[in-house]
């Protein structure tokens, strides 16, 4: 029964119906309160720092404890941000990421985040006021080379959404959304955005064209560290993990470490040691 409301809370018509009605935040906090464990709420600690995210289920309570296998990558990112330093979270899901690296550059830095889906989209913004940060600024977009729209397939869990192919018909994925795409570099220049020092980019296959859309961006001097999770079954069929990482080259970032992690790679590539 729980699991079934979960669902049906997560319908795209359902949130914006209930946004139009301005009682989605409410409905949110009394599923937690009345039906999530620890009355919704679950404390982590990364890298010396403690924060708190919002849950509804026990499986969000184990992902929180294990970190996701995303452990190694957000230590190396926070071991590379100081105070007052800006990063990019590219595919913030719900905000692991985010929330702990906006700790790190703290009221001084600055955190700009993207994220498409409209369900993880609303708990990332939670997740920031529930940990008091106001040095982040969230957009509801997905970047890639070009601007336009994009049919985005929702995942069974925050962050396994990925951009499909538009198909009509019986072969229409049951589970879809919408998206607005932006090309990086030009986002950010109309928006007035600050460079970022460190980006992480966690995008379902679409690494090689959130890439191309930053290369001015990314090949500045300021930018000095890009993490990123290439997915080997979602890539485009004409890119190759190793395209990824000779565009990465390509931008100055010549010390690259990759690691492979259920059958995916995460490249932890910077500037200079």
């Amino acid at each position: 029964m729980l699991s079934a409301l979960k669902k049906i809370s997560r319908k795209p018509f359902v949130i914006k119906a209930s946004d139009k009605l301005k009682i989605r935040g409410l409905l949110r906090s009394i599923y937690r309160f009345c039906f999530a464990p620890q009355r919704g709420k679950h404390a982590i600690s990364v890298g010396g720092r403690r924060a708190r995210f919002h849950v509804y289920s026990k499986t969000g309570v184990e992902v929180l404890n294990s970190l996701g296998g995303e452990r190694e990558m957000l230590e190396y990112l926070m071991g590379k941000l100081n105070p007052g330093d800006c990063f990019y979270d590219i595919g913030a899901a719900t905000g692991l990421y985010t929330v702990f690296l906006a700790q790190v550059v703290g009221e001084k830095g600055k955190g700009v985040c993207f994220e498409p889906e409209l369900d993880p989209y609303d708990r990332l913004r939670e997740n920031l006021k529930l940990n008091h940060l106001d040095n982040v600024q969230p957009f509801p977009v997905a970047l890639g080379e070009r601007e336009g729209t994009a049919t985005l397939m929702v995942g069974d869990v925050a962050g396994a959404a990925r951009i499909v192919n538009a198909v009509d018909g019986s072969g229409v994925p049951a589970r879809v959304e919408r998206v607005k795409v932006v090309q990086g570099d030009r986002f950010i220049e109309s928006r007035g955005l600050p460079i970022p020092r460190a980006v992480k980019i966690d995008v379902e296959g679409q690494e090689y064209a959130v890439l191309q859309g930053l290369m001015r961006t990314l090949s500045l001097p300021t930018c000095q560290v890009v993490c990123c999770e290439i997915h080997k079954m979602y890539r485009p069929e004409n890119v190759e993990p190793e395209d990824v990482l000779a565009l990465l080259r390509s931008m100055g970032f010549c010390e690259i470490q990759v690691h492979s992690r259920a059958g995916d790679l995460h490249a932890c590539a910077s500037k200079s040691k």
